[in-house]
């Protein structure tokens, strides 16, 4: 099943590539960290109706367009599991070992 909180996040990636905008010139926009940005678009934490309207404006935009999903090329639904999973996997990659062979 799709997860809401990743879409959103990768619409709001999205959007702030879009408008060649790095997470720490959004936040100066929004008032906002740079790893809260982060954290809405990689970790799906999900953004307060104010936050959602405070980013909306920063981006120039309808807050309803941050849920736009209409275009699955550019903003594909992706399972929370499936989008933590490749973190996981990279994270969980023991550096190689010298066995002194």
């Amino acid at each position: 099943m799709p997860n809401l909180r990743i879409s959103l996040g990768l619409r709001i990636e999205e959007l702030r590539i879009s408008q060649q905008l790095s997470r720490e010139q959004l936040g100066e926009r929004v008032g906002m960290d740079a790893r809260q940005i982060a954290n809405y678009e990689l970790y799906g934490t999900w953004p307060d109706p104010e936050t959602l309207d405070s980013l909306s404006r920063g981006l120039s935009i309808d807050v309803r367009d941050l849920f736009d999903f209409s275009d699955t090329r550019r903003c594909p639904l992706v399972p929370l599991d499936e989008r933590l999973g490749n973190r996981k996997r990279r994270s969980n990659r023991a550096a190689p070992r010298d066995t002194g062979l």
